[in-house]
């Protein structure tokens, strides 16, 4: 007869010898093997877990240690952020991704910088206020920053409290992370709850992964509901998600000498604030025939297209280079941009560029100075 998990697990099946044991086991286990990070330092200060946590959503750790290092010597405190303008801002996070986070970034430090505040607010209430955090994002600021005993709960917490617990409920359900987030304010105490939610988080990114986990070196692994009934590669159980739509859009990559045409997008909208050659939903003959009209000819050539998959969408772009012989006239931009230049590549080294523009500039034959030159074929 196969085993199978208990369905809704009530959190107090967690009684307090088992929490005790796996606080303790736990603590021990990060205080041993903590990877050695740039912003886990002994004196934690607030600004550097908040970038670093902002950083980190959706994006692993190795990518993130380069753009955290050079954006806090960038950016040192808040009170420099705030005073930045947003497009260095955005040319700091260039190819970080998801760039709504580096715009909430900027608002709330400036939300900190017009209240005459240099530092962030110590109390979990008062970090919801500001732009851009969340219940994840400001417990990890009250606890690891403030010594606050509230959890943090991600995809690690949420993946390796539903092992232990051998919850069978689908782990994207409401009800589900309810309860697995019932287990986790069980957990964290007054002692080292900072340092808890980050083993926590630890021991799901490096031990108890999402498949194949290991664990013979797990420090919590006789505690564990799922290692006990066998249930590990099983849980938690997942939905199988739908396909991501595509959308086929043309790229104009205009070139005058050796300055190239970049857009500005609005910053409401998709990759708002980044520049990047302006770009249309395909068909595209209308808006090529607006720009046949103001820089002459029709000097196109099919460059190739580039495939970027985002978080509900993958994008299929086309990429037209343009060769303009005359000086370069005002150019009519698409909807959705707000303004445009001609700049040199030293220009658009200052600029906030996707890593879809730097894909569509290589593409197009132009060095767009980033990794993504190095990746074209």
């Amino acid at each position: 007869m196969s085993k199978t998990a208990t369905a809704n697990v009530d959190p107090t099946s967690l009684d307090e010898r088992r929490q005790k044991a796996i606080r303790r086991n736990l603590l021990a286990w990060f205080d041993r093997h903590a990877r050695v990070l740039p912003w886990r330092t002994s004196s934690r200060d607030p600004y550097a877990v908040w970038v670093s946590e902002i950083m980190l959503q959706q994006t692993r750790v190795s990518t993130v240690v380069p753009y955290f290092e050079r954006f806090l010597e960038k950016f040192p405190n808040v009170t420099r952020l705030a005073e930045a303008e947003l497009d260095d801002v955005l040319a700091a996070w260039s190819g970080l991704g998801y760039y709504r986070r580096a715009r909430a970034l900027h608002a709330a430090a400036r939300q900190l910088h017009e209240r005459g505040e240099a530092t962030l607010p110590g109390d979990f209430d008062a970090l919801l206020k500001l732009s851009g955090i969340g219940q994840y994002t400001a417990a990890a600021i009250a606890s690891m920053a403030f010594g606050q005993p509230v959890a943090v709960v991600d995809g690690n917490v949420l993946r390796v409290l539903a092992r232990i617990t051998a919850d069978d409920g689908p782990i994207e359900a409401t009800s589900t992370q309810r309860r697995i987030r019932a287990v986790a304010d069980s957990l964290v105490g007054p002692d080292r709850p900072g340092s808890l939610n980050e083993a926590m988080m630890e021991l799901g990114a490096i031990v108890c992964t999402p498949t194949s986990p290991t664990c013979l070196t797990c420090p919590i692994r006789k505690l564990c509901g799922a290692h006990r009934d066998g249930l590990v590669d099983k849980l938690p159980v997942t939905t199988k998600k739908k396909a991501s739509p595509r959308v086929r859009l043309v790229a104009f990559v205009l070139t005058h000498e050796d300055r190239v045409l970049m857009c500005r997008r609005r910053e409401d909208g998709l990759f708002g604030g980044l520049w990047e050659p302006p770009m249309v939903e395909a068909p595209s003959s209308s808006y090529e025939q607006r720009l046949a009209s103001q820089v002459g000819g029709k000097a196109v050539r099919m460059r190739g297209k580039v495939e970027h998959v985002l978080t509900h969408r993958v994008l299929e772009v086309v990429v037209m280079r343009w060769s303009v012989d005359r000086s370069p006239p005002e150019v009519v931009i698409p909807q959705g941009y707000e303004r445009a230049a001609w700049v040199c590549p030293s220009e658009r080294a200052s600029l906030g560029v996707s890593t879809l523009a730097n894909k569509v500039l290589v593409r197009g034959g132009e060095d767009s100075g980033g990794p993504e030159k190095r990746r074209a074929t």
